[in-house]
């Protein structure tokens, strides 16, 4: 376990805070707040009085002393107003049972990933994740989620909500991302009956428990995939009934997709051809599989078209920085290919269904476009130099649940993976990932 010692239990329990502290060490802010309640929290005896063992009712008979001494002030608690050591028990009975609770508050600060599935078939020339295949599960290793899993987590947050009267994860602007190196339109998650669940329902019962949003992305499904267009349809519906059920679904479109890659080298192959009759079957390769891309992400875009209408849908259109010898990945590519992929959805769709304005939102993605980040697969499109500047890399850190429970951290702008010490309580706890990015070589 972490278990850092003499912590300030105010401030340096998260990764990333910097409120500024006094010679006690406790922020004048911090100190501020919790004048109204010095005769619950003492903070010159905090770092000696170890409270260790308290039991679950003496936990929650302490949260109404403080919630009582905020009430008289106007004041809402939230987890930094209380002596950590005093809550310990607070957490029995949940997935989090048997973390201490400083390492339950550092989580609750930082946790960005709820991992519900791991691998990727799409084969992104750009992946900042590596991310590969999946794999069938086999003794010892995993690749998704189970549902109990998913559900006693959700429900272990609700339950630790109920006994604190709010919500102690704070996630990324209250929202957290269900993926990584995967993408989550793709989860079937089996519960023990056998049956399986989709991203949709991991939604809805995630937001119905917690009152917190997932953020989806994804880079679209082949019409083969039927019940992954099924998934995409609930997950339409659901958020057209209840729009804050969720964040926003954001759809990626760009030529590293792995159609457009094999449409690309097919392309660049037929020049090299003199012979005729097999340069036109270079070609008329190349374009089958570009259609077949333009295809599939014209029927995403008329899936989630509803959730554009009702700005709960985005599209992250992205481009590779121009090089002379990488031509095909640029800016004017990606936007040349995004119109076609409009052109295609203007035929599929009916009149009723796509109106000029709707087009018109559609294609003020155009002025949105985003240059690929310089790590994992894409660092083959940036030369050493730009690779090295901080300006590619957001500098966090995030915390992750994967999907055997266990916690680690994704350090930037190194994109390393060290685990926390965390193990959350789920069946799959013993239980290894498949080797689908960069993560299980460091944790």
């Amino acid at each position: 376990m972490l278990n850092i010692n003499n912590i300030n239990l105010y401030n340096s329990l998260t990764l990333v805070k910097n409120n500024k502290k006094d010679s006690s060490g406790i922020s004048s802010d911090f100190k501020y707040r919790y004048n109204c309640s010095h005769d619950v929290i003492d903070f010159k005896n905090k770092n000696t009085v170890s409270f260790s063992g308290q039991n679950l009712s003496k936990a929650l008979k302490y949260v109404q002393e403080v919630k009582s001494c905020y009430k008289n002030k106007g004041i809402k608690p939230i987890l930094d107003d209380f002596n950590l050591y005093k809550l310990d028990g607070i957490l029995e009975g949940t997935v989090f049972d048997g973390i201490p609770m400083e390492d339950f508050a550092t989580l609750c600060d930082n946790l960005e990933n709820i991992l519900l599935i791991r691998g990727c078939s799409n084969h992104c020339g750009h992946c900042f994740a590596s991310a590969k295949s999946f794999k069938p599960d086999v003794t010892g290793e995993i690749n998704t989620i189970i549902w109990e899993d998913f559900k006693n987590l959700a429900d272990s947050i609700e339950k630790i909500s109920k006994r604190l009267e709010f919500n102690p994860l704070r996630g990324f602007s209250n929202r957290f991302y269900p993926f990584h190196d995967s993408d989550p339109l793709h989860l079937k998650s089996y519960d023990d009956k056998g049956k399986s669940h989709n991203i949709a329902e991991a939604v809805e019962y995630f937001y119905n428990k917690t009152g917190m949003l997932f953020h989806i992305t994804t880079a679209g499904w082949d019409k083969e995939e039927i019940w992954v267009q099924k998934a995409a349809e609930e997950l339409t519906e659901n958020t057209l009934k209840i729009p804050d059920s969720i964040n926003s679904v954001m759809i990626s479109i760009h030529p590293f997709h792995k159609y457009m890659t094999k449409s690309i080298e097919l392309e660049k192959a037929s020049r090299k051809i003199e012979y005729a009759e097999r340069k036109d079957f270079l070609e008329e390769q190349s374009q089958k599989y570009r259609q077949k891309y333009i295809d599939r992400m014209a029927n995403v875009l008329k899936t989630f078209l509803p959730l554009f209408k009702k700005d709960k849908a985005a599209i992250n259109l992205l481009y590779a920085p121009d090089q002379a010898s990488k031509t095909e990945y640029s800016q004017e590519v990606s936007k040349q290919l995004f119109k076609e992929i409009i052109d295609k959805l203007e035929k599929i769709c009916k009149p009723e269904e796509l109106s000029d304005k709707d087009k018109e939102i559609l294609l003020n993605n155009l002025d949105k476009t985003h240059q690929i980040l310089a790590n994992g697969k894409a660092k083959r499109f940036f030369s050493p130099s730009e690779i090295s500047q901080p300006r590619f890399y957001s500098v966090n850190n995030e915390l992750s649940i994967d999907i055997n429970g266990k916690v680690f951290i994704i350090n930037s702008p190194q994109y390393t993976y060290p685990p926390m010490g965390i193990q959350l309580n789920y069946r799959n706890k013993n239980k290894l990932p498949h080797k689908f990015s960069r993560i299980k070589s460091l944790i």
